[in-house]
């Protein structure tokens, strides 16, 4: 993969993001809630570029200290290529410059790919959200990692 660049989501992104957001879930955001929560105080929002395109992109909101990764998402074309871990650990950086030591978020559970990436990098299952996902309807993982982030 050539090199990835990390930065902050801007407006210029809001369209490419969408098109990700689109094809990684079944309920997407709009293009107007993507860059809303990219401009909001609380929020790390970064996009990954390799190859001047958006490749991947995460969004997590940051109260006190705690943030809640709610949008992680990468290219299908460049998936299973260590994109989603980078921008992941990016996230967590960023969380971290504004005051997080706890990040918890939700996974389907028939997401093994992500739950595995998640547990590889240190996040514990905590608990179960039942029918938390629609389209279809599905349980959802809740992890945390906490002081290592």
């Amino acid at each position: 993969m050539p090199d990835i660049v990390i930065r902050e989501m801007n407006e210029k992104d809001a369209e490419q993001v969408f098109n990700i957001e689109k094809a990684a879930f079944g309920r997407p955001w709009t293009r107007e809630a993507l860059l809303a929560s990219a401009m909001r105080e609380d929020t790390v929002f970064i996009v990954a570029k390799t190859g001047g395109e958006i490749a991947g992109y995460a969004c997590a909101y940051v109260s006190f200290d705690e943030a809640e990764l709610v949008r992680i998402a990468t290219a299908a074309d460049k998936r299973r290529q260590g994109l989603g871990e980078t921008v992941l650990l990016e996230m967590e950086k960023a969380a971290k410059e504004r005051g997080a030591d706890v990040i918890i978020l939700e996974v389907r559970q028939s997401n093994e790919a992500a739950r595995r990436m998640y547990e590889k990098n240190g996040y514990e299952n905590i608990g179960i959200r039942k029918n938390f996902y629609d389209f279809p309807k599905e349980d959802a993982v809740i992890m945390r990692k906490e002081g290592r982030c």
